[in-house]
Formats: C-alpha cells, structure tokens, sequence
C-alpha cells in the first residue's frame, strides 16, 4: 500500500510542476502495479486464510486495503482530471482494461493447450494398453489353434 501511496504523491507533485506526460506516466505506472500487486496479495491471503481461523481479521484487511485503493484511485482521476489530462487516465484506463482481458484470454488459452496435451497422453497410454491387450489375445488364440497352448 505504501508504494501506491507514494506512486499517487509522485503524480500529485508532476502535475503541480507541470511535468511532461512521460513523468507522470512513470508514477501513474508504479501505482496501477502496486495495485495488482496488493489485489494479488490479498488473493493469495484470501486462499491462505481459508486455512488459518481468522478469516474475519483477513476479510477486513482485505476489504480496507481495497477502500484504501480506490480511494487513492479516485485521487489519482481527480487530480489528472482537474490538471487537464482526463484523457490520458481514460486512454490509460482503457488500454489497461484491453491488455488484461488479452492476458486473460492467453492464459486460458495455455491452459485448454495444456489440457489438451494431457487428454492427448491419456487417450495414447488407454490405446496403447487396448492394443496390448488385444495382440495378447490374438498371441493366445493362434498358440491355442497351433496346439501350443497345452
């Protein structure tokens, strides 16, 4: 949460000084990263916490640390609003929004490829066995009609 705090303070000081847009680009990058990395964290602790018993102390801190988010996210809008770069937060928006739903749909994609890959195994070892099994027969039958199998 601190670097996103500090993230939102570093874009608040570019605008006031009237940096150039790459600056403040730079912080308004450090803050959308420390976000996924504290809404990353609170999932890992949402799965740890099924574990532990303070599942009631962990949906607090999560549900603080995710106000505390938007808050400064809203902070971080206003203040990139009222210096006269909305368009810039909502280009920034957008194309977070687009390069997410991509990741999403590769990742899914991995995983039907390597589903597919593991049904594909599946299906080989099940005729390779069906296969062996059926050559055996036919080994068994054909000594039993030669008069080898007495």
């Amino acid at each position: 949460m601190a670097v996103a705090t500090t993230a939102i303070k570093g874009v608040k000081t570019g605008l006031k000084l009237a940096k150039d847009v790459s600056s403040v680009a730079q912080e308004l990058d450090k803050f959308f990263q420390a976000k996924d990395v504290i809404e990353n964290e609170a999932k890992k602790e949402e799965e740890q916490a099924k574990k532990r018993k303070s599942v009631n102390q962990q949906a607090m801190v999560n549900v603080l640390n995710r106000k505390k988010l938007r808050e400064a996210e809203q902070q971080l809008k206003q203040s990139l609003y009222w210096s006269g770069q909305a368009d810039l937060y909502n280009e920034l928006i957008r194309e977070r929004a687009r390069l997410r739903k991509a990741q999403q749909e590769a990742d899914e994609q991995a995983k039907y490829k390597k589903r597919v890959i593991i049904e594909r195994i599946r299906d080989g070892f099940v005729i390779t066995g069906l296969l062996s099994f059926t050559a055996w027969i036919i080994v068994t039958l054909i000594e039993m009609i030669l008069g080898k199998g007495k």
